[in-house]
């Protein structure tokens, strides 16, 4: 494979190509298509910046992908064939260590099963096949909302912080950002009004947000709720609410979210606002050994 095809970085040459392909897939490329938008093709101090490379066969590209500063890498391929190994091999070579791996399932678990094999040292830490929904907004069901739902601001930071530290260790997925760049990542994304937050008597206690954005669509995540105050339909108020602003005043036409496929009540509250499901996508992290 590797003497037919050619590994390139992002260019001109090949730019609408590239986009052409993630616009194909676009319910599986948001983030790859948010982090262009957002940070561009070259890597910079920003947690999910990245250096965007793609595959080349026969002068056409077969796959995009993004190894970002964090480690996770981003990937979208026309699915011809299994490009796992090129695609690992080639993020070997960089400086950032591979530590996950995000996308459609077909396309990342064979990747993340080389990744194992050829990089013993790290070690599986979450492994999940999540249920990758859709929703046209012009589909948004009706739900009456009786509580406070607002668009988060720095003023909202510190509750905010406490909700998302209890989000990760509850699912497992954990923190590897430092503390000072994960505060300037989010201050950003409360500045573009990606977040909004539920409160019940001056106290935020659920939470959601626009996790990529880009030319009409949304990929929603952040969904939490306090344990205490599950059950009564704040995820939905939370969500329904970003959604209906998005169809109201930001020209938001399509959303995109996943959620684990055990997860009966998460799954209720998207059917509910009228999401379908159509796929799969993979979510893969891992740490590596302290030697």
């Amino acid at each position: 494979m590797n003497n037919q095809i050619e590994m390139v970085l992002w260019d001109k040459k090949f730019e609408n190509q590239a986009y052409a392909l993630l616009n194909q897939y676009k319910e599986t490329s948001l983030l790859l298509l948010a982090n262009l938008k957002n940070f561009g093709i070259k890597l910079t101090d920003d947690t999910y910046s990245a250096d965007f490379k793609c595959l080349v066969k026969d002068n056409k590209v077969v796959g995009v992908f993004a190894l970002t500063k964090i480690g996770n890498l981003l990937v979208q391929t026309d699915r011809a064939t299994d490009y796992s190994r090129i695609i690992v091999d080639e993020c070997i070579k960089s400086d950032i260590p591979l530590k996950g791996v995000v996308g459609n399932w077909e396309i990342t678990k064979p990747i993340w099963d080389y990744v194992k094999v050829c990089m013993p040292d790290l070690k599986e830490k979450f492994r999940d096949r999540e249920i990758l929904f859709q929703l046209m907004l012009s589909d948004l069901v009706d739900y009456k909302s009786s509580h406070k739902v607002q668009i988060l601001n720095a003023s909202d930071y510190d509750e905010w912080d406490k909700l998302n530290k209890a989000f990760l260790k509850e699912s497992g997925l954990g923190q590897n950002e430092g503390e000072d760049a994960r505060q300037k990542r989010v201050l950003k994304e409360f500045a573009t009004n990606s977040w909004y937050g539920l409160f019940v008597d001056g106290f935020l206690v659920s939470t959601s947000c626009h996790t990529a954005n880009v030319a009409g669509s949304v990929q929603i995540g952040g969904v939490y709720t306090i344990p205490g105050m599950r059950g009564q339909g704040l995820a939905t108020e939370c969500v329904y609410n970003l959604l209906l602003d998005g169809k109201t005043y930001k020209n938001i036409t399509q959303a995109i979210l996943v959620t684990d496929e055990d997860n009966c009540a998460a799954i209720k509250v998207y059917e509910n606002l009228g999401f379908k499901r159509i796929g799969y996508y993979g979510l893969f992290f891992g740490e590596y050994d302290k030697k």
